[in-house]
């Protein structure tokens, strides 16, 4: 079974969804960062219950999930910094736990920011 999710937007960079506190001691999330992560959670909930799929076991099995990036033009940032705080927005939905899952990733520039997200039991 393929499922796939649709955002029309690609998730905060990396380098963007965390900041050190002002004192120096540890990160927090950005509010974008936050925002994102209930956003992408919500629309994997949506297609979760409406195809009624449990999340994938924490099992030795890994399960694929392919990640495609749209982004406006050339100047973007690199889809590897893109992954983190997508991924753990789809932990607990999606998957138990992001330890048993395959990645890929493509990117196109096709002039809408948008991110597409399949993953197959």
């Amino acid at each position: 079974m393929k499922l796939k999710i649709e955002l029309d937007c690609i998730p905060p960079s990396t380098n963007h969804a965390y900041k050190k506190r002002g004192n120096g001691y540890g990160m927090y999330m950005t509010r974008t960062a936050k925002e994102f992560k209930e956003y992408a959670a919500y629309k994997a909930l949506k297609i979760v219950r409406k195809y009624k799929v449990t999340p994938f076991p924490n099992d030795k099995k890994f399960y694929k999930l392919h990640f495609e990036f749209h982004f406006k033009n050339r100047r973007h940032p690199d889809p590897n910094n893109l992954l983190k705080i997508l991924i753990d927005s789809l932990e607990g939905i999606v998957f138990e736990n992001d330890r048993n899952i395959d990645i890929s990733t493509t990117s196109k520039i096709t002039g809408k920011e948008k991110t597409i997200i399949v993953w197959e039991r």
